[in-house]
């Protein structure tokens, strides 16, 4: 009898590492059929080329366990991006931009409370869970089509301000608030309170010593770019690993850690470094999984009660933007399309979504439906909205790819 162990058992495996190329290479191919014939942003062909092909069934759920590091380090680089984003010392000698960043923050995410409370009925609770993931903007979505479109000036730098600071503002409420909500009002009130304390304080301070450690590699290494554009992948694989293995927040520790390179390193150490070719392979992963978990038929379930939801969200933004536009020296139809601009859910929100409602059933069975109806439709017209905002404040350069 011939012995053929030496073969292999299944010719087709369904790895997560086949399973993650197979949907980068077919999203790539979405992603150009959307721009070159439709002139879509590319990122709306990697969100629906994801969305089709979670629907086949023949992915496991991205968010799940074994697809779940490819969304952490994409999302990790994302957010690492924005972080190193966020100049503090512009926000002090422009305190107006600051308020109107913050008065965003709370008015979507109270119209959003109200709207889920008074006209849907939900729990208190779990409203405050679904108007807190409302506020956030996609900054992987913002970051893409501004880069795609090549894009330059006020719209687009205050698009991206006050994309970081409502997503930091999300990312921290719901660091915050799920614990007491799982706790519950008889709950165990001390892991309750000492949960979001531990995963708050060891998140920034796992920030802080990596971006000690990261000015000292760049000291280094000096001023290549090349090195320094290695030691900031090193850093952010290593923020992720740690985040996750020691149970803190991957989200908040690479905010952080962007921001604290960019805030702390008073000797001029650290470049400015462009992702490029890496950063948007790792956009085009996190779109194209974020797409996989997203189901069209959750749009059906939440029904009208996700469109109010892009409604409210819709209508909170533009106001506070419309405003502020006086006091922040901006035009109204600037503010105008800045506020179109602001409108995307994505990647975050998803990520937000699935981990509350996994720590508390309610959630999951009550508002999660209602989100995620409400991404599924930003995350196909959100692109779309930034990317027309952008041209129409004559930001983007229309010899870019767009």
């Amino acid at each position: 009898m011939n012995d053929l162990t030496f073969l292999p058992e299944h010719w087709l495996p369904a790895t997560p590492m086949v399973l993650v190329g197979a949907l980068v290479l077919l999203a790539l191919m979405g992603g150009e059929l959307a721009a070159r014939l439709l002139r879509l942003p590319r990122i709306t062909g990697y969100a629906v080329t994801g969305m089709l092909l979670g629907a086949t069934g023949l992915f496991p759920p991205p968010l799940a366990e074994d697809l779940r590091i490819f969304v952490d380090i994409s999302l990790g680089l994302v957010l690492f991006e924005l972080g190193s984003r966020l100049d503090l010392g512009w926000l002090r000698r422009a305190p107006m931009l600051a308020a109107m960043a913050v008065a965003e923050s709370a008015v979507v995410g109270g119209l959003l409370y109200y709207v889920l409370t008074a006209h849907f009925g939900f729990g208190p609770a779990v409203a405050v869970v679904g108007a807190a993931i409302g506020i956030s903007t996609s900054p992987a979505v913002v970051m893409r089509v501004a880069a795609d479109s090549a894009a330059q000036g006020q719209v687009t730098e205050r698009m991206l301000l006050l994309a970081a600071i409502n997503s930091t503002v999300a990312v921290l409420v719901l660091t915050t608030l799920v614990p007491l909500l799982v706790a519950g009002p008889q709950g165990d009130v001390a892991g309750a309170v000492g949960r979001p304390l531990y995963v708050l304080a060891g998140s920034t301070l796992l920030a802080v010593v990596l971006t000690v450690a990261g000015l000292g590699v760049f000291r280094l290494v000096g001023k290549r770019g090349d090195r320094q554009f290695i030691a900031t992948i090193g850093l952010v694989v290593i923020a992720v690993g740690l985040a996750s293995a020691w149970k803190l927040s991957v989200l908040v520790t690479l905010l952080g850690l962007g921001m604290g390179l960019r805030n702390l390193d008073r000797r001029g150490h650290a470049l400015a470094i462009d992702f490029g070719l890496t950063g948007q392979f790792f956009y085009l992963v996190l779109f194209t999984l974020v797409g996989a978990s997203l189901q069209v038929s959750a749009l059906a379930t939440a029904g009208v009660a996700a469109v109010v939801f892009v409604a409210a969200r819709f209508a909170g933004k533009g106001l506070v933007v419309l405003a502020f536009a006086r006091a922040t020296h901006q035009p109204l139809g600037q503010a105008a399309l800045l506020a179109l601009a602001i409108q995307p859910m994505s990647g975050l929100a998803a990520v937000l979504v699935h981990d509350a409602a996994a720590l508390h059933q309610e959630v999951a069975s009550s508002v999660a439906p209602v989100v995620l109806g409400a991404i599924v439709l930003l995350e196909i017209l959100g692109p779309i909205a930034t990317q027309f905002a952008l041209r129409w404040a004559g930001e983007a350069n229309p010899q870019a790819r767009a």
